[in-house]
């Protein structure tokens, strides 16, 4: 267990309980309540072409510099693509205020620094946006925040890191396989990721919690169903465990519980790249249907070292996800990115943040939550995450569920749990005068104080400044490992 539980990278899994037991520890030591966004846009020319590979390193320089004309110190990582190739920048970070990454498909990726404050993840994003637009226009482009763009995904070069240009040949290895299917997903979909942390011993009800949470917001916040469509028929071809909700952990009586399930999804997975010793991506051979080895074959065949386990995460879009095996945090994944409003406030994401936290880390609100819908079962938990990307949405509304215990329609057990998430704090952060939004669809409210009162001041989110600027700007760049380029 030492060993396991330091963390030591080259330390080999070789039962599930080795891999439990290190999650476990990792849980249990995460009892922080912060919540943070990762925001996802694409990047076109004045003819709505995809953003180049060229291009977008010119973008990311000039990101730079933007922020340390504001007074900001910036990290600029880059990585070696190749032995021929030279290096390029992949990360660029921004002290007190976030990142900026790029994702397979050369989607832009905005991520702020996680806090316990939801305002002060919303003036880090307003300040990641602002500059995002800024600087594109600088360079003649455009940015869309959008959930999927099927144009963008046909003629996007793809990313430029060691596994992007990996995920690119794999494509070209099978040009009319359903994999097609699943590169459009990957290139063409961007998304709003709500991060929490994990909840200690209470990372059980934490997961239940989200379990309700993720479809609620797709479906009282998400325009489309297009980006999650895209998803599940790609993923669904190929490797369905990659998406699927990990709802056999409804419920589950203890962390360790829930933990043993998730860690069955991991074992199922289907792993394209694996770090060697020298923390390198590789990619793995593939077998005859074009799949590459599961995380089981990896145990089986001593390789699922720390590192590699670490790696595993970044494979798992499950809604809600253990993203990051690392510091235990989870991930809401079920939105579709969304465009600031017209006064460059942040209405949705605001009252996703809020209303996310107070459902989950609020103790009172999340088991009240958790016994309000203590009847549903784990399969009509996974048909509530069927819901939002059903093409018809009144079909989806007027669904049934909790047939054992009182039978609700999808619509009104959306508006309770929106209902639920809104207690005092979210009203000081959303504002007095508003009202709700469901599906377009102003709610009626009912008076405050009432057992179940309406979801409201969805509306009004505060529109925050950007925070006091440093005067002394600094960069500083740091190179990351060689990786092998297939």
């Amino acid at each position: 267990m030492t060993s396991i539980a330091s963390g030591d990278p080259h330390f080999i899994f070789r039962t599930r309980d080795q891999i439990v037991d290190h999650l476990l520890a990792v849980i249990l030591a995460n009892t922080k309540k912060q919540v943070g966004v990762e925001l996802e846009a694409f990047v076109v020319d004045q003819n709505s072409n995809p953003i180049s590979r060229k291009t977008g390193q010119r973008l990311f320089y000039q990101l730079a510099e933007h922020f340390q004309n504001q007074g900001y110190s910036v990290n600029i990582t880059t990585e070696r693509i190749g032995p021929l190739a030279g290096e390029a920048a992949t990360k660029l970070s921004i002290d007190n205020v976030g990142a900026v990454t790029i994702e397979p498909g050369y989607q832009f990726e905005l991520i702020t620094l996680p806090s316990e404050q939801p305002e002060d993840v919303v003036k880090n994003l307003q300040l990641l946006r602002a500059a995002l637009i800024q600087c594109s226009q600088e360079i003649g482009h455009t940015t869309l925040f959008e959930g999927y763009s099927e144009s963008f995904a046909d003629l996007t070069p793809g990313g430029i890191r060691a596994r992007d240009i990996q995920w690119s040949d794999y494509y070209k290895t099978f040009p009319d396989g359903p994999q097609q299917t699943l590169r459009r997903g990957q290139y063409g979909t961007a998304s709003t990721q709500i991060t929490l942390d994990s909840g200690g011993d209470k990372f059980n009800e934490y997961w239940s919690a989200a379990l309700l949470v993720e479809p609620a917001l797709a479906i009282g916040l998400r325009q489309k169903p297009d980006r999650l469509n895209i998803i599940k028929e790609g993923y669904g071809k190929i490797i369905p465990g990659q998406v699927d909700p990990i709802t056999a952990a409804w419920k589950a009586e203890s962390p360790r519980r829930t933990l043993e399930f998730i860690v069955d999804r991991f074992l199922d997975l289907h792993v394209p790249f694996v770090p060697n010793n020298n923390g390198i991506l590789v990619p793995q051979p593939l077998d005859m249907d074009g799949q590459p080895p599961t995380v089981f074959d990896l145990m089986q065949e001593g390789r699922l070292t720390g590192l590699a386990l670490n790696n595993i995460g970044g494979f798992l879009y499950s809604a809600p996800a253990l993203r990051n095996v690392v510091y235990g945090l989870m991930e809401i994944r079920s939105m579709d990115s969304f465009p600031a409003d017209s006064d460059g406030s942040e209405i949705k994401i605001s009252a996703a943040l809020a209303l996310t936290r107070n459902l989950i880390y609020n103790d009172k609100n999340r088991r009240a939550l958790l016994d309000r819908f203590a009847h549903f079962s784990a399969a009509e938990i996974e048909f509530f995450h069927r819901c939002p990307a059903m093409p018809n949405r009144m079909t989806a509304l007027k669904a049934h569920i909790g047939h054992n215990g009182g039978s609700m329609l999808i619509k009104d057990v959306v508006r309770e749990i929106i209902s639920m998430g809104t207690d005092d704090t979210v009203s000081a952060a959303m504002g007095q005068n508003g009202h709700a939004r469901y599906n377009g669809q102003a709610l009626r409210s009912r008076p405050q104080g009432s057992e179940a009162h309406a979801a409201q001041r969805w509306n009004d989110a505060l529109h925050v400044q950007p925070p006091f600027l440093p005067s002394h700007p600094t960069t500083r760049f740091h190179r990351a490992p060689y990786a092998l380029v297939a």
